[in-house]
């Protein structure tokens, strides 16, 4: 089949690409690099064009809420319309875990509209809904560097390998449209804290933990929020303390 990945050479973009080239498909890497811009349109129609499928793992963080709200709406208006127009069968979105459940946090809050955008749009449709990365946490961990303390919530979640998300876009995608939200999550439910301190101890970062409940994750409180799900569609595989233990070596 020919299949499209917005956003194909990003981190799991990439990753979705390599996994449907090497079942044999005719895959088409998107990205504003080559040429497609999905704020604008530019590109999209002739990108799009022939494609059976369309997955859009599509992301993007913005200092002001409203900017980061406009962009991802902006973008399903766009891609919804090119879909439509060529033909598209099924497209499946990557969103995140929590997206209805923190929506005073203003990146949660872009996810969910681009939800409702795609749920609106009368496509074809499929919503992958993800648990945390492992590799976004260092990111997480990152943010404190210039303390010598890192003050992180307590917060339980069912964090997943990358490489397990696009396994399940590609597995999602290749079948009929769902036409609801699926969610995907790590085998394991570990504090936020613990992760970071098995990050740390690999990294040798000398840095101390502290457990703080008012502490923000990406920007916001989570209170006795947890990101994980009590109905995954699919669980993936990779144990945190394998992925860590891989990902040192590889280093």
């Amino acid at each position: 089949m020919k299949i499209a990945v917005i956003g194909g050479t990003g981190l799991i973009g990439s990753k979705v690409v390599g996994q449907l080239q090497r079942l044999g498909h005719q895959v088409s890497a998107l990205s504003r690099g080559h040429g497609v811009n999905v704020l604008t349109g530019v590109g999209l129609s002739s990108a799009l064009t022939g494609a059976e499928i369309v997955i859009n793992t599509i992301d993007a963080r913005f200092p002001n809420p409203s900017e980061m709200s406009a962009f991802f709406v902006t973008a399903e208006i766009n891609i919804s319309r090119v879909n439509r127009a060529v033909g598209v069968t099924h497209y499946i979105a990557l969103s995140v875990l929590g997206a209805d459940r923190l929506a005073l946090n203003a990146y949660y809050l872009a996810k969910l509209m681009q939800e409702d955008a795609i749920r609106t749009s009368g496509e074809n449709y499929t919503i992958l809904r993800s648990a945390p990365f492992f590799e976004s946490l260092y990111a997480i961990i990152g943010d404190g560097a210039r303390s010598d303390r890192l003050r992180l919530p307590p917060v339980h979640m069912q964090a997943i390998a990358a490489d397990d998300v696009a396994d399940a876009l590609v597995c999602a995608a290749l079948g009929p449209p769902f036409g609801e939200i699926i969610e995907v999550v790590g085998p394991e439910s570990l504090r936020l804290t613990d992760l970071a301190a098995q990050i740390m101890a690999a990294d040798e970062d000398p840095r101390g933990i502290v457990p703080d409940g008012a502490a923000e994750y990406l920007g916001t409180r989570l209170g006795n929020e947890e990101l994980v799900s009590s109905k995954p569609w699919r669980i993936g595989g990779t144990r945190f303390e394998d992925w860590l233990r891989s990902s040192v070596a590889a280093a």
